[in-house]
C-alpha cells in the first residue's frame, strides 16, 4: 500500500463520492478539493479506480501523486493518518 495526495481537482462532490465507494476508510480529506488517500499499486491504478481516467466515467479532473517522503505543518490527525497508513504499507 502506498500513500497518494489528490489535488488540483474539479467536481469535489463527485470524487468524495468515489472515495466513498472505491476506498472506504482509505481516504482522509486535507482541504476541500484535497485528499490523501491509501492505495495499492501506482497514482494511474488509484486514478482509474476513481474515475479521473481509464473507465468511461468522469469524476473531474486531478492530480495524484505517491508521498515517499514528508515534512510540514498540518494538524495532528493528518499526520497520524499518514503514519498509520505508511507504517500499514511498510514504508
Amino acid at each position: 500500500m502506498g500513500v497518494f495526495v489528490i489535488f488540483r481537482t474539479t467536481k469535489i462532490d463527485l470524487l468524495k463520492d468515489a472515495l466513498e465507494r472505491e476506498f472506504p476508510g482509505d481516504h482522509l480529506m486535507v482541504s476541500p478539493g484535497e485528499f490523501l488517500v491509501s492505495s495499492p499499486g501506482t497514482a494511474q491504478y488509484v486514478s482509474d479506480k476513481l474515475g479521473l481516467t481509464g473507465n468511461g466515467r468522469s469524476v473531474g479532473s486531478g492530480i495524484i501523486v505517491r508521498i515517499h517522503d514528508y515534512y510540514g505543518r498540518a494538524s495532528a490527525e493528518i499526520w497520524d493518518w499518514i503514519r498509520t497508513k505508511a507504517e500499514a504499507s511498510g514504508g
